[in-house]
């Protein structure tokens, strides 16, 4: 193992050799610049519906309920346990299933990610636990990175089907991707005249970066069933085609290999073992969170940290909400408002043995983290911003003002009295391939994410 200096030397290099990558590509099509994937990175961790309705200027009162979104969304109780009476509020939210993870991404992107995910994917809520300043990190990730680049799906996958850009750009700001992540600023909606503006988004998108990352077909099986991968329901499903996931992964999948992240060739690191890898997975407590075949997220053993009840929220010493950078503390990237928020949301937590919240605002509490107020409205509370509304329409949209008859329904309208077992089923069946709806689609959810949503039985 090099010696601490030449660990930072070998990052500095390697972030020289990134930027003359980045200047030597500067030159690719004007098409590629305006790939969603160039959207402008985020320098903190992305939870929509807190970036979309919490400002600094929020009183404590207010800004406390941003701060439970985020415990649910940051997954904080996976760590730190939390009362039975508070699990529906904000119990443990699983992270992506990793048990077939070597067959999504090989093991330099995996170790790119591990190294730390807050560069590679600017705006993820994964968060980094290497700080770069022990010299085991680099070989703790190494390990973590084969073990993870061995767990490989065992069945042999379907023949691909070639996708069609073009038609994938279509798709892609058609069917409601919008909502959520960033247009391509290249692209206009045909309904909008020639002479009309089209703005940006303001408020920030979630990020895709990864893309690239993934083999092209496993980018479109991803996207044919995300749920698969992605249990929460935070990355729902589009009720695609085989033919439409391979479009759009088509359209996703620039090909065009990142920027060189040399710093793992450079360090020339030992080979690790896979066996070393799973035992460094554990004591990391990544499967606090992540299923693999061999640790299901739910059933290990408690981290043996304190529970929520416990914290001391205000602390800066050390801990998550510290701005100390020490290897083995979780690294979220948060920013001083998400800080400000959490501080509050735990020491509510702490002062109300039951959650003092009725019916309504709990399913708020649980619109919010699912993103349904990305596209849906409630008592004047979300839908699509103005410059995303233009996605959604048939007819253009032109003021802020115009006809909203064509965005999703607001839930202020009176629902159809449906059982609880019908609405799970509407919920989260698929719809046949030969009944896909043109336009904007209303996803499908993984059951145990919107059973909060459902009537009492």
């Amino acid at each position: 193992m090099p010696p601490q200096s030449l660990l930072f030397s070998a990052t500095a290099t390697a972030r020289w050799l990134l930027l003359t990558a980045w200047l030597g590509a500067t030159s690719v099509s004007s098409s590629l610049r305006a790939h969603p994937l160039k959207a402008t990175p985020l320098d903190h961790a992305h939870v929509y519906a807190f970036d979309q309705f919490y400002l600094p200027e929020d009183d404590d009162a207010f800004l406390t309920q941003g701060g439970l979104t985020l415990l649910a969304e940051l997954s904080c109780a996976s760590c730190h346990s939390v009362a039975p009476v508070w699990q529906s509020l904000i119990g443990t939210k699983p992270g992506p299933d990793l048990s077939a993870v070597g067959s999504r991404l090989d093991l330099d992107a995996l170790w790119r990610f591990i190294r730390s995910p807050q560069h590679r994917k600017p705006g993820t809520q994964m968060p980094g636990l290497f700080a770069g300043n022990e010299e085991s990190d680099a070989d703790h990730i190494e390990a973590i990175a084969t073990y993870l680049s061995q767990l490989t799906a065992a069945s042999t996958p379907a023949a691909p089907i070639k996708g069609e850009p073009h038609r994938g750009q279509a798709l892609y700001h058609q069917i409601g991707c919008v909502a959520c992540h960033e247009p391509a600023s290249g692209y206009r909606p045909p309904t909008l005249p020639a002479a009309a503006d089209l703005e940006s988004p303001s408020l920030p998108s979630v990020p895709i970066a990864l893309a690239d990352d993934y083999n092209l077909n496993a980018l479109a099986a991803f996207l044919l069933d995300p749920l698969k991968i992605r249990p929460a329901s935070r990355m729902p499903a589009q009720h695609l085609s085989p033919q439409e996931a391979a479009d759009l992964a088509a359209y996703l999948h620039t090909d065009q290999v990142p920027a060189a992240f040399l710093e793992r060739q450079i360090l020339n690191l030992p080979p690790q073992t896979a066996e070393r890898g799973r035992q460094l997975f554990e004591q990391h407590r990544c499967s606090q969170c992540h299923r693999t075949s061999t640790a299901a997220a739910g059933t290990v053993k408690p981290s043996g940290l304190r529970s929520l009840s416990q914290l001391n929220a205000q602390t800066t010493a050390s801990g998550c909400l510290s701005s100390k950078r020490r290897s083995g503390i979780p690294r979220y990237d948060l920013s001083p408002l998400q800080t400000r928020a959490l501080r509050l949301a735990i020491r509510w937590v702490q002062t109300h043995p039951n959650p003092p919240l009725n019916r309504a605002q709990q399913l708020d509490h649980h619109l919010a983290g699912l993103n349904c107020y990305a596209c849906h409205d409630q008592a004047g509370k979300g839908g699509p911003e103005f410059a995303r509304s233009i996605y959604f329409a048939t007819q253009p949209r032109l003021r802020p003002n115009d006809d909203v008859t064509a965005l999703p329904p607001s839930l202020d309208q009176p629902l159809p009295q449906l059982s609880r077992a019908a609405l799970l089923q509407r919920l989260t069946s698929p719809f046949a391939t030969t009944d896909l709806p043109a336009g904007t689609r209303m996803p499908h959810f993984h059951p145990t994410s919107i059973a909060p949503l459902l009537p009492p039985e």
